[in-house]
């Protein structure tokens, strides 16, 4: 039982760090010549209000057009907000409302009455959307796509030497014990 520790202990080092990122969303919206790259939480929490028409807003950053370090906001809006708005995109020089599917869904409300909490979960997948304030040349308003997926993790790299070396002794010193524990028992038979 106590060589089982060790093993324990080298599973969790190797799914914590996967685990840690199913939380997130990578998100990419593209559209009027502009990519813009940020993550989301994948659901979020907010105390309860009536008649909600839009969720409070996500403060995230990213890439716009391949620049860094860019502070974006996104406010979903749910489904009982007009013509089919989708959500407001807003970045340090332009705010727009996109419309198309509603991109967010509620989980069940948690906590007490008066003290009401809303979870919404955001989508995933790819989503075109419509702004309609800005006119393109041709006539019509822009199309933006919006690709969400859940985050992958981190490439995890070969490890160290003296990982292996660790790993290895914990094993063999497993295997011994095992052997032990079963020469015991046969002896005692």
């Amino acid at each position: 039982m106590r060589n089982l520790l060790p093993k324990l202990l080298v599973l969790a080092a190797t799914i914590l760090p996967i685990a840690a990122h199913a939380d997130t969303l990578d998100a990419t919206l593209t559209g009027d010549s502009h990519t813009f790259t940020f993550t989301l939480p994948s659901q979020f929490s907010f105390p309860d209000q009536i008649h909600l028409v839009t969720v409070p807003t996500i403060h995230t950053t990213g890439t716009a057009d391949g620049i860094a370090g860019q502070a974006f906001d996104i406010t979903f809006f749910t489904d009982i907000a007009p013509s089919f708005d989708s959500l407001i995109f807003t970045d340090v020089s332009t705010s727009f409302l996109l419309t198309g599917p509603v991109l967010i869904s509620p989980l069940p409300q948690t906590g007490t009455p008066g003290h009401l909490i809303d979870t919404a979960v955001i989508a995933t997948g790819t989503f075109t959307l419509e702004d309609n304030d800005i006119i393109s040349p041709k006539g019509g308003p822009i199309n933006f796509d919006l690709t969400i997926t859940p985050q992958s993790p981190p490439n995890a790299g070969a490890p160290e030497p003296s990982t292996l070396l660790l790993l290895g002794t914990g094993l063999g010193t497993g295997m011994i014990g095992f052997v032990g524990a079963v020469r015991r028992k046969v002896t005692h038979t």
